[in-house]
């Protein structure tokens, strides 16, 4: 089995190639996306807020702060399929979008 992996700009356009390689291409195992838009909960940081809320209380606010590592692409692909069609796999991501497009065996 060969894992091709690729990242896109947005779920919309990932979804879109995933579903023509899967009704094209044969020998597709596995297809998974996954949405990289919103960064780990360690990412997540909390501040008190400048302002008045009901009742003058200044609720805490969560923030995601992605200033450490900046998302390139909202979406992650993982395709598994035979070895054989692999090379059609990755002729698919890259003509629909893909990028950094790379084979795992």
């Amino acid at each position: 089995m060969s894992k091709i992996s690729a990242e896109f700009e947005s779920i919309d356009l990932a979804d879109l190639a995933c579903s023509k390689i899967k009704n094209t291409i044969p020998g597709i195992k596995r297809i998974s996306i996954t949405d990289k838009r919103f960064p780990s909960s360690k990412d997540r940081v909390s501040y008190a807020y400048i302002g008045q809320g009901v009742n003058n209380i200044q609720p805490y606010v969560s923030i995601i702060s992605d200033d450490r590592n900046p998302i390139r692409s909202a979406a992650k692909v993982d395709i598994i399929c035979d070895p054989i069609s692999s090379a059609q796999v990755k002729k698919q991501l890259i003509s629909r979008g893909g990028l950094k497009v790379k084979e795992l065996s």
